[in-house]
Order: structure tokens, then sequence, then C-alpha cells
């Protein structure tokens, strides 16, 4: 199961989750949508933060050699 996957499925049960609530009638439907947007942004952003951490910028020169490993910022990719 890839990541994309697992996220898929995440999303579905807070929909289910959401869904359920709605039909008890704790909230709205609107409330619903603002409150998964915003698990959505704030584990977003929780997730740049760990995946940022401990890292640190190099200088151009060392960043140009051939024989440094590059990290991609958005995969994580080694090349």
């Amino acid at each position: 199961m890839t990541s994309d996957s697992v996220w898929q499925v995440v999303r579905y049960l807070l929909i289910a989750a959401g869904s359920f609530a709605t039909g008890k009638g704790w909230v709205t439907s609107d409330q619903v949508t603002g409150i998964i947007g915003a698990i959505g942004t704030i584990f977003t952003v929780a997730w740049g933060i760990y995946v940022k951490f401990g890292t640190r910028a190099t200088t151009v020169d060392t960043a140009a050699r051939t024989d440094v490993p590059v990290i991609s910022a958005a995969t994580g990719a080694v090349r």
C-alpha cells in the first residue's frame, strides 16, 4: 500500500466520522468541512516541520560537487 493510499483511507475515515457526527446533530456539515480542513492544514505544517528538523543549508561550492549526495526537498530522494 502506497502512502497516497494510506492518506486516502485516512481522509475517508475523517469524512465518515464527520458524517456520523452530522447525523447525530453534534455538528453541521459546514463545521465538518472546516474541521477536516483544519486537521489537514495542521498535519501538513507539522509534517513539514518534522521533515525539515535538523537539516541545514549548504554552500554553493559544496552543492556543486558531484560527489556530494543531493536530497530532494519534495520527495526525499537521494541523487
